[in-house]
């Protein structure tokens, strides 16, 4: 399998490495990842929602799939 390799001046927000990138930032991935569902979803999210992007969820037996889950929003 190739892959593609974008030069990083290419690379926008909705691309998987740059939005794991703000995601995951101790100073702003928290608040990047809220204003992300918002924005997407149209709504505000109340206080006590978490957002997290991109979790994966492995299969713990060989006949068993994992996962990825692009956006979870948690209570």
């Amino acid at each position: 399998m190739e892959k593609n390799i974008v030069p990083f001046e290419e690379l926008s927000i909705i691309d998987d490495y740059m939005a794991n990138a703000a995601a995951s930032d101790l100073r702003v991935g928290k608040q990047f990842s809220r204003t992300l569902v918002e924005g997407l979803l149209q709504i505000k999210l109340g206080e006590n929602i978490r957002v997290n992007i991109q979790r994966a969820i492995v299969g713990d037996m060989p006949f068993k799939r994992g996962i990825r889950l692009d956006i979870e929003v948690l209570e």
